[in-house]
């Protein structure tokens, strides 16, 4: 029977003339893949949910009791003695408690009916469990996760001969194994374990993934800062978007769907993105006709849900379809430093004059952070300078300076930022961190009295920066 040991599973009781200097320091496609799209069924109260998001503008809700997503047995997550990736974002509503996740092993809470599972303990870590040969490999994380207002990123793994919990893209809990998987015949479930009806999870997930035949991550790294898209080792993919309280959830991982005889469909990639305000975002939009589609030209256009100060444009905005053929266009959506914090549901229409189809992209914008400083009536220049770090490969982060005079309205953008000064440490693997130093210049008119000004600064993919605004 399942105990509450290191290889045991369940009990019924058991995660700034003057300068004037203001510094702060702020915390802040493949193929598609060969899978079959599976059914979803939510059981309980479980649904979804836009009062909560980390993309795409809803998320899974799932009360603690007797809620649960629940998707028959299936060989795509079959995975023997190969790689594999389980990862999923998580928001807690409770803690303190234990809480399974995700998971597949049978209603009795059999040893030898567990695959694999992935829950919070009462001590707030998170453990994952290797069902082989009727036992179990069980290990924990090292670190916690014990709030209830932000979301968290989980990756369980396996790489060879290695299994590996991370938190964040943090590593912390590992073990060793070169057995095969058991190959549950259970269900498996999202919000509880399988078939197990006890410890179900109290809160939200979002943006689910399993991937058969790969370790996508084996050193620490970033988690990514939009959905994902799938790819051919994806074969189950829940973005948990949809109406709020539809208990409809869709498994995206086979790609969209043929479109019906005589007809197109139009889909976009990725479907949401986060950004910081003054930044753009980029979709790309793939029209795809029937065999049977007679033809003709299909519009676009964005018909609601741009965030204010946004504006969007699609390129080419119109497009000569044929049948079975498939064409792209890409929305650029462009934000402006006004633009709020938030999550916004972009709807794009296609219409061909007969048949009218439309696809909805997630937007989620950091609002500007806001900072005030002095400007006396001498003064003729402002210069704000960025000291940020991140980590990871390519281009830096993007950001964005807008002065402000009084009365708040922006009245000078900078028209192109300069970037230098970029060192580079390698501080484990292959992962680096970067130092980027960030300067725009403002000339200005002197105001003829002295005056309080405001800086709005954003930057998208920082964790943190420091902000020196210099007036003269």
């Amino acid at each position: 029977m399942l105990g509450s040991g290191n290889n045991k599973l369940l009990t019924a009781s058991s995660v700034a003339g003057f300068v004037f200097v203001l510094l702060l320091a702020i915390h802040l496609p493949f193929a598609y893949a060969g899978s079959t799209t599976h059914t979803v069924t939510a059981n309980g109260n479980a649904q979804i949910s836009t009062a909560q998001s980390k993309f795409g503008g809803a998320s899974g809700l799932f009360d603690g009791s007797g809620d649960y997503l629940s998707i028959a047995d299936s060989a795509d997550w079959a995975f023997g003695a190969g790689d594999f990736t389980i990862d999923f974002w998580v928001r807690r509503n409770s803690i303190g408690s234990r809480q399974m996740m995700l998971g597949q092993l049978n209603s009795g809470g059999a040893d030898g009916s567990v695959s694999f599972i992935v829950e919070f303990q009462a001590d707030n870590t998170v453990k994952a469990y290797f069902g082989y040969s009727g036992t179990l490999l069980a290990f924990a994380s090292t670190g916690t996760i014990t709030d209830t207002t932000t979301w968290h990123h989980i990756a369980y793994i396996r790489n060879g001969n290695n299994l590996y919990l991370y938190i964040d893209g943090i590593q912390g809990g590992t073990a060793t194994t070169s057995a095969t998987m058991t190959d549950s015949a259970n269900s498996l479930s999202v919000g509880r374990a399988g078939d197990c009806n006890v410890f179900y999870f109290n809160g939200w997930i979002d943006e689910c993934r399993i991937s058969k035949g790969v370790a996508r991550w084996t050193n620490n790294f970033t988690p990514s800062s939009s959905a994902y898209t799938t790819d051919s080792p994806t074969v189950l993919l829940l973005h948990m978007d949809g109406a709020n309280e539809s208990t409809t959830f869709t498994d995206d991982s086979g790609g969209p769907p043929p479109p019906p005889p005589n007809d197109f469909t139009i889909s976009a990639s990725p479907t949401s993105q986060s950004v910081g305000a003054g930044a753009s975002a980029s979709y790309t939009l793939s029209l795809t006709a029937s065999s049977t589609y007679s033809g003709g030209t299909v519009s676009l256009s964005v018909t609601s849900g741009l965030p204010s100060g946004a504006t969007g444009t699609i390129t080419p905005n119109s497009i000569s379809l044929a049948s079975d053929e498939t064409k792209t266009a890409t929305l650029s959506v462009s934000t402006s430093i006004t633009t709020p914090g938030g999550t916004s549901s972009i709807v794009v229409t296609a219409t061909d004059g007969t048949k009218t189809h439309t696809v909805t992209v997630g937007l989620t914008v950091s609002a500007p952070a806001s900072y005030s400083f002095n400007v006396k009536a001498s003064a003729t220049q402002i210069v704000v300078t960025l000291t940020y770090s991140w980590s990871g490969s390519g281009s830096p982060p993007s950001g964005s300076i807008t002065i402000a005079g009084p009365g708040g309205t922006p009245t000078s953008g900078e028209t192109g930022a300069v970037v230098y000064d970029r060192t580079s440490i390698t501080v484990s693997g292959s992962t680096s961190t970067y130092s980027i130093i960030h300067r725009a210049t403002f000339t200005i008119t002197a105001p003829g009295s002295a005056q309080t000004w405001t800086a709005l600064i954003s930057l998208s993919g920082v964790s943190n920066y420091n902000v020196a605004i210099e007036v003269s």
